[in-house]
């Protein structure tokens, strides 16, 4: 056996590799036995901690399911997971601005795995009539039947039914081809969805005419008279009093579209992965423009990043309010075994040892607290995840914005890692700088 050369055994490395492991092994046990002597204040910093895991995997988790509330409530309007527009509509909304082969884009889009449902869209301003009233409104043409599955607007309907689906003599008149509305023919008019303030502006009831007067993509004068079918209130003033939705067919016709639309609007089936969707979509179709909700919906991605914000200064609170708990702990912890430390140190134990032995204990009393947070937070996530909370005297103004009337966490892989993260990082921290003094101790001094 040549200099320098190491037997190695087999089984458990070099004979100076296991007798390291075996003496961290060894320190490890000590710590954990040394937790046991005091088990009352082990238990209440234990506890502290595991109180504290709860309360942000907790409050964490809400707003996690706040926020995919807040979210679908939002894209679940108008605007959809994803848009996909001619270039130049973003900047400035012109009806010249379409894209044609609105079938053929449908198809492929439809064919993603990662698309739940897509529709087209086309929409201008023209002005609406009603006897001598007058008023400028927003004209969108949509497909009804995709409207229900990727919009909550249908929903918010007050009087009628949304573009007569629900109503059978109009549906029926739909699919024979002409239309009528109590016995009345209405030749050459088509229903439309307004909003509540537009009906009251103009006087118009369920059943009546509606006159539009526009223009053309390519220069002409657009005339079109619609029947109210449906009324609907959603609350937001500015949509209420200027739009009126009318069939994409007979949009594109009365507009001199032919197989054109401003927009398609996409409704994934994860809204998670729409960043995902949106780089797919962009590489499918280069000529295309293609935004995603945080582009669509700004105040909303701000909205949630205020509130984070707001979220983790009350964490951050939290957290210091159990790291000082824990510093007051240790630091009494190393007046109490003064002795303890003094007859270590005339034994020969070095004071950094000792420190180390110190962090390890912390290391031991964090992740006991850590494991009993975890499990608490896991099972009352669950439980209200599943329940929900209800939110009182808010619960009548959620159900008239179409929102759930109770809060639910949903569970967050960012919180489960985040907030014990952290916390290990600042309890092994405080207990460093609260057993620093034992580097000052002198074996005859403080063992007398």
């Amino acid at each position: 056996m040549g200099i320098g050369e190491t037997t190695l055994d087999t089984h458990g490395g070099s004979p100076a590799r296991r007798s390291v492991l075996n003496t961290l092994l060894l320190i490890m046990s000590i710590a954990w036995r040394n937790l046991g002597r005091n088990r009352r204040r082990t238990g209440l910093v234990a506890s502290a901690v595991a109180f504290s895991i709860l309360l942000t995997v907790f409050f964490m988790s809400l707003q996690t399911g706040s926020y995919a509330v807040m979210t679908e409530n939002a894209t679940g309007f108008l605007a959809g997971h994803i848009q996909i527009q001619a270039k130049g509509y973003a900047e400035e909304a012109r009806l010249e601005t379409t894209f044609a082969g609105v079938q053929e884009l449908l198809k492929q889009v439809r064919e993603l795995p990662a698309v739940l449902a897509v529709t087209a869209r086309a929409q201008t301003y023209a002005l609406a009539s009603v006897g001598e009233r007058s008023v400028g409104v927003q004209i969108m043409g949509v497909n009804s039947a995709a409207e229900l599955v990727l919009s909550t607007l249908p929903g918010f309907v007050v009087e009628g039914s949304y573009m007569g689906l629900g109503d059978p003599a109009i549906k029926n008149a739909q699919l024979e081809g002409s239309l009528s509305l109590n016995g009345e023919p209405l030749t050459e008019q088509v229903p439309a969805y307004i909003g509540s303030v537009l009906a009251r502006n103009l006087g118009l009831a369920l059943g009546e005419e509606l006159i539009l007067l526009g223009s053309q993509k390519r220069g002409g004068i657009a005339t079109l008279v619609l029947v109210v079918t449906g009324i609907f209130s959603t609350g937001q003033t500015e949509v209420d009093r200027a739009l009126v939705q009318i069939p994409l067919p007979t949009f594109q016709e009365i507009f001199n579209l032919h197989d054109e639309a401003h927009m398609l609007v996409i409704k994934g089936r994860d809204i998670s992965q729409v960043g995902l969707l949106r780089r797919e979509l962009n590489d499918k179709f280069p000529g295309l423009y293609v935004q995603s909700w945080f582009q669509l919906l700004p105040e909303i991605e701000q909205a949630m990043a205020l509130d984070r914000i707001s979220g983790y200064f009350f964490y951050g609170i939290l957290l210091v309010m159990v790291v000082l708990s824990v510093v007051n702990t240790f630091i009494m912890m190393v007046f109490e075994r003064t002795k303890e430390f003094g007859v270590l140190l005339a034994l020969g134990m070095r004071p950094w040892a000792i420190v180390g032995l110190l962090q390890i204990e912390a290391l031991w009393l964090c992740l006991l607290g850590i494991a009993l947070g975890l499990v608490l937070a896991a099972f009352v996530v669950f439980v209200l995840g599943s329940i929900g909370i209800p939110l009182g005297d808010n619960a009548e103004l959620m159900k008239a914005f179409h929102m759930p009337d109770r809060a639910y966490p949903q569970f967050s892989l960012i919180a489960n890692l985040i907030s014990p993260f952290f916390m290990l990082i600042f309890i092994q921290l405080a207990a460093f700088f609260s057993s620093i003094r034992v580097l000052k101790m002198r074996p005859a001094l403080v063992m007398r």
